[in-house]
């Protein structure tokens, strides 16, 4: 659908080099994706950036609300992990936050648990508090990691996330 491009928000972290040639390194990336629902009841837009702004998160998150709303956009949704002390063997829960309470009341019907309190780091968190501060709808799900696994992917969580996910979606 599109390139997302902050510009000043990221910086070149590092340049490339190609069968001994240095090659100008280049900014992270960030590109929006369109899934036309052939149904028409909803269309779906999926942002995949290559990193996050070391700095300026909240600008970079204000800029992409702003450019969502010009898209049309309606709901955000954001996707991360939450560390517990659950065993690495259990299926992950998911847990979740919401810009609303309507929101809140949809997670609890999902039978979600609530993060009742905490925070939400990164992008992931920012994005939402940007949506919520502009009336837009929005819910974060969080997939459940084992603690001491906090640093390394964990595929059963993503599976989680993504089921309840679609269940949302119809």
């Amino acid at each position: 659908l599109a390139d997302f491009a902050p510009g000043e928000l990221f910086d070149v972290e590092h340049i490339v080099v190609k069968n001994g040639l240095i090659l100008a390194g280049r900014q992270p990336r960030s590109r929006l994706f369109l899934w036309k629902d052939p149904h028409e009841n909803r269309d779906l837009i999926v942002l995949i950036g290559e990193a996050q702004p070391p700095l300026g998160k909240q600008a970079f998150c204000t800029r992409l609300i702003r450019f969502a709303e010009e898209l049309g956009v309606e709901r955000v949704f954001t996707f991360a992990a939450m560390a517990t002390q659950m065993h690495p063997e259990h299926n992950s829960r998911v847990f979740g936050a919401a810009t609303d309470e309507a929101g809140v009341e949809e997670l609890r019907e999902l039978r979600l648990d609530i993060l009742e309190d905490g925070h939400i780091s990164g992008l992931n968190g920012v994005l939402l508090g940007e949506a919520a501060e502009r009336g837009l709808r929005g819910s974060c799900l969080l997939g459940e990691i084992p603690h001491i696994f906090a640093q390394l992917p964990f595929p059963r969580a993503s599976l989680a996330v993504l089921k309840v996910f679609q269940r949302i979606l119809g």
